[in-house]
């Protein structure tokens, strides 16, 4: 553009000059001589252009003062004409233009080279900061020339490629060194990275990102991180240059790995600590769970889904109180929403509560609330125990009414000893005024004393009752066969049922004999008998059969017997049935069902206590309108039975005559019943001294009194009971008869070792047949 500038210059100059040339010498000359001139001119005129085209080639100051002299005509000796002046004059403007632009021109060219000095300054700079930071990110710079096929890679190529690939110089595809560089990355790489510059070169994706294994000349893997993005496009759109980075990241993978085997360890170990935690939370035999803050359920162990049923899922998020059939629902979820409040505040809680479980059985809990806190001391969490106390709580009921029967059993044997001897004191009182009354021959006397003596029977058989219950009856068990003594017992059993009643009696052929008190055993069924049919007040059907039962370990636990082998005798009826909430209290003493004055509450605590005495349990089972059938256990009989009856027939004797008694030591603490007996064993011609506790008794033994006979009664009053008196008479007289005295039915806590005993109350022909039998004993 400068050159044809110039040019143009030229041409318009040597225009002007010509003209100028021409039109001078066409009015100083003539004709002939113009065109010779004219050439003349022209040719000054080719070298003046020629001069002028080199000097506007050069600086514009030059150019100007050929200009300056052009203007002032200073190329010719001549003088110039005024028209000549005015044309150089022009020239001199048009020069003066064309000098201001291309000055114009230079400073612009000034001013840009100054701004490109600035910006390749900032290049440098910047360049410089971006080679600083790549080295310091110790990454490679690459350029890919896709139009001529090849790479270029800086100088921490080398480093990266370990020497592989060179370092400033463009490599062909063809190049071996890039071939073997290719060949080194790994091979489940190599495909993922191809792809990934495919897709960069199809313009399917912005940037390259690829990482890959390439191997190492040491022989190891080394994992590079390459990214790279389309620097320049073709007119077509497609990438001409690929310009990107690559960077060693071997050592990122490295600790990558590590911390990945760091945390699969740990996983595996949290696995194994979670295995375990599992493992315990679900083999706790209470229900475990946890809950959140308000109560919702986050875990429930296997104790709680198998009391309740389902699965986890059916339970989980769920709040705690509606997850479970409380008894008493309303009044319980209340309780527990009060008491999780109170855990949620750091409390710890315990209250016990009753659930239905899946199969709708009615289980107590012992059931708490334990709050968890994180390190900060906060409660996060709660964790619920209930553990199921229905079997404690059913063993602590019976243990709290076995007690309670131990006690009225106790007081209930208080009572009988203390009746037996205002019974014995009466009895003894009424046989000496029927002994008086036979005498002087009053009939109605007479009779008032039987009446007396019947009242004074039946206190006895109170009494009898009431030592049954408190299992103090002095029982004398033998082997017998429940079978016949239904069948001896029938007419009885029929009687007591009443006309009403149907009775029948079954027992199975081969019924193994029972180790019992015959005597007792008959009064149990009858009572039973007489039960039965106070329930049937319209009439019945009243059975009493037996058979034999082997008891395993569960249901003799149940019962609170040994397991083995027993006879299994029951008496039922189709009666009116028992309350559910009757049941429980049906063998305690003086609690019946019946109305007032119908019965004393002592008929099936006497058989619960003839029965457990004998070893043996009873069981009821009842349902309103359904009848009751009363279950007795008795151990099966292991001494052989004997051919006849060992219950003995009591006959009694003629009192002895006068002047053939013996001497009689009579230890009795209660004065009415001391001085009764003294009379009747006096009256009968014995000799009788007394005493009224144990020292006076052993005071009179040692003093050396003629005696045959020590009747001492069981309980005295002080240190020394009837069985210490009774060991110091055979220390101190070891040939003495002794004969023990109790109101007990059964002996002593201790028992009585091999002495004799007689049961108050005694009536006077049983005490002097008793007292005249010693001797013969010991005869015998």
């Amino acid at each position: 553009m400068r050159n044809l500038f110039s040019r143009l210059m030229l041409l318009v100059v040597a225009a002007l000059v010509i003209d100028v040339g021409l039109d001078s010498l066409g009015k100083g000359r003539g004709e002939d001589s113009v065109w010779l001139m004219g050439l003349g001119a022209a040719s000054a005129v080719a070298f003046t252009l020629a001069g002028m085209e080199a000097l506007v080639r050069r600086p514009v100051s030059r150019l100007l003062r050929v200009a300056e002299r052009l203007r002032r005509g200073d190329f010719t000796a001549r003088a110039k004409p005024a028209a000549e002046a005015v044309e150089f004059a022009r020239l001199g403007d048009a020069l003066n233009a064309l000098a201001a632009a291309q000055q114009q021109r230079e400073t612009a060219l000034r001013d840009a080279l100054g701004s490109a000095d600035l910006t390749r300054a900032a290049l440098v700079e910047s360049e410089a900061r971006l080679h600083l930071a790549l080295t310091a990110a110790d990454v490679s710079v690459y350029e890919i020339d896709v139009s001529h096929d090849r790479v270029w890679l800086d100088h921490r190529a080398a480093v990266l490629s370990r020497g592989l690939l060179p370092a400033g110089v463009w490599l062909a595809r063809g190049d071996a060194r890039w071939h073997r560089w290719l060949a080194g990355i790994h091979p489940a790489d190599r495909a993922a990275r191809a792809a990934a510059l495919r897709a960069l070169l199809a313009g399917t994706a912005q940037s390259l990102v690829s990482t890959y294994r390439f191997r190492d000349p040491a022989g190891g893997w080394r994992w590079v991180s390459q990214r790279g993005a389309v620097v320049s496009h073709a007119s077509g759109g497609a990438p001409l240059r690929i310009v990107g980075v690559m960077h060693d990241v071997t050592e990122q993978f490295d600790r990558a790995a590590a911390l990945e085997r760091e945390v699969a360890d740990r996983t595996v170990a949290l696995r194994d600590s979670e295995r375990r935690f599992r493992g315990i939370f679900d083999s706790v035999f209470q229900i475990t769970g946890l809950l959140d803050r308000d109560g919702a359920v986050l875990e429930l162990n296997r104790s709680a889904l198998d009391f309740l049923g389902g699965t986890d899922a059916d339970y989980i998020g769920r709040p705690f109180w509606d997850i479970g059939q409380w008894r008493n629902k309303k009044r319980a979820v209340a309780k527990l929403k009060e008491r999780l409040a109170a855990a949620a505040a750091g409390d710890f809680v315990r209250h016990e509560t009753h659930m239905f479980d899946r199969a709708g059985r009615l289980a107590t809990f012992d059931f708490s609330l334990k709050p968890v806190r994180d390190e900060t001391g906060a409660v996060t969490l709660l964790v619920a125990e209930a553990r199921d106390i229905t079997e404690r709580a059913g063993l602590q009921a019976k243990l709290v009414q076995a007690q309670k029967m131990e006690a009225v059993g106790q007081l209930t044997g208080g009572v009988a000893h203390d009746f037996n001897n205002l019974l014995q004191a009466l009895s003894g009182n009424l046989d000496l005024i029927q002994r008086a009354a036979e005498t002087g021959g009053d009939a109605r006397l007479l009779r008032l004393v039987a009446n007396a003596q019947r009242a004074t029977a039946r206190g006895a058989r109170l009494t009898q009752q009431l030592l049954a219950f408190s299992r103090r009856q002095n029982l004398r068990p033998e082997p017998v066969l429940a079978g016949d003594l239904f069948q001896e017992m029938s007419e009885l059993l029929r009687r007591a049922a009443g006309e009403t009643v149907t009775v029948r009696t079954l027992a199975v052929p081969d019924l193994w004999h029972c180790e019992v008190d015959a005597a007792q055993f008959e009064s149990a069924l009858l009572n039973l008998a007489i039960n039965a049919r106070d329930a049937m007040p319209d009439g019945g059907e009243l059975t009493v059969s037996a058979d034999n039962a082997v008891l395993n370990e569960a249901r003799a636990t149940a019962l609170e017997v040994p397991p083995g082998e027993y006879v299994h005798v029951t008496v039922t009826d189709s009666g009116t049935g028992i309350a559910p909430e009757h049941l429980p209290r049906l063998f305690e003493p003086f609690f019946t069902t019946k109305e007032v004055g119908k019965g004393t509450g002592l008929g099936l605590p006497m058989v619960h206590g003839f029965v457990r005495q004998s070893g043996g349990a009873v069981s009821i089972a009842s349902m309103p309108g359904e009848g009751t059938t009363v279950s007795l256990f008795l151990p099966r009989a292991v001494a052989p039975v004997r051919a006849e009856s060992a219950r003995p027939v009591l006959t009694m004797p003629l009192p002895a005559p006068r002047g053939g008694g013996i001497n009689i030591l009579l230890v009795e603490d209660d004065p009415e019943v001391r001085e009764a007996m003294r009379c009747s064993l006096g009256d009968a011609g014995h000799r009788v001294l007394t005493a009224a506790d144990g020292s006076e008794a052993v005071a009179i033994l040692r003093d050396g009194e003629d005696l045959d006979l020590l009747l001492c009664d069981l309980m005295l009053p002080g240190d020394l009971g009837g069985l210490d008196v009774a060991d110091t008479a055979r220390r101190c007289r070891p040939g003495l008869r002794i004969l023990i005295a109790s109101g007990y039915g059964a002996d002593a806590p201790d028992g009585f070792g091999d002495y004799e005993m007689i049961a108050k109350p005694v009536s006077h022909a049983e005490l002097l047949h008793r007292v005249a039998a010693q001797p013969a004993a010991a005869a015998a």
